[in-house]
This record gives structure tokens, C-alpha cells and sequence, in this order.
């Protein structure tokens, strides 16, 4: 009795191990925020010199259409996060060599599956 329990506990595990992921071989980025004495104006512009100390991330991963794959130089993305006993503030530039042929769709509220977009998802748990 023993040896079939640790047998098909031994088969549960292994199956479950055997269970990958589809983005496993996608490595995380870890982006360092700054703590600010000061709020940044929020107006869309990235001048304000609290911004100036903050550290940019770059080399992001495409999502769609090319997923996993590193994004093309000719449009990168800059990102900066700041924080202060307030707030969490978030500071980002997209670079587009044809701004014309960003995908836009004028939609509902929340359409935005259809367009070119940058999000912010806040995950408490991980």
C-alpha cells in the first residue's frame, strides 16, 4: 500500500513539474524606483527635475505582435517611476519613427484592445 501511494504521489509530482509555462523563458525586468521629496506635476511632460533623478528603463519585450521578442530600436520605450509618502508616479516616453501609423480607434470607455497602448498593472500579490 505504501509503495503505490509514494508511486503515484511520485507520478502527481512529476506530471505537475513537467507542466511549463509558455513564458518561462521570458527572464523579468526589475526597474528601480526613487523615492522624491516632492510631487511631479502631472501634465503628461517629463521636465519636472524630480523626473531628472529617477532611473530609466529601456529594453522592454513586445507583447503583440511579436511576443517575447526584444523591442526595435527605431521604437523604444522609456519608462521612470518615482514614489513619495503620497503617491506612486509613473513617467513614460514611447518613440516612434512614423507616429502616423500608430494603430488608434476612437472606442468606448475601456476599448483599448485595438490601439497602440502603454498600461501600468499593479499585482499586490507577487
Amino acid at each position: 500500500m505504501k509503495t503505490k501511494l509514494f508511486f503515484t504521489l511520485l507520478l502527481f509530482f512529476c506530471f505537475m513539474y513537467s507542466q511549463k509555462k509558455e513564458d518561462d523563458h521570458i527572464l523579468r525586468k526589475k526597474i528601480l524606483i526613487t523615492k522624491t521629496s516632492s510631487s511631479p506635476k502631472i501634465d503628461g511632460i517629463l521636465d519636472d527635475a524630480v523626473w531628472q533623478n529617477a532611473p530609466i528603463a529601456t529594453n522592454f519585450i513586445e507583447r503583440n505582435p511579436n511576443n517575447g521578442k526584444p523591442q526595435a530600436d527605431s521604437i523604444k520605450t522609456e519608462v521612470r517611476i518615482l514614489y513619495d509618502d503620497t503617491g506612486i508616479y509613473f513617467g513614460a516616453q514611447m518613440y516612434d519613427p512614423t507616429p502616423n501609423k500608430i494603430a488608434k480607434e476612437l472606442t468606448e470607455r475601456d476599448g483599448i484592445n485595438n490601439d497602440d497602448f502603454f498600461g501600468v498593472a499593479l499585482n499586490g500579490y507577487n
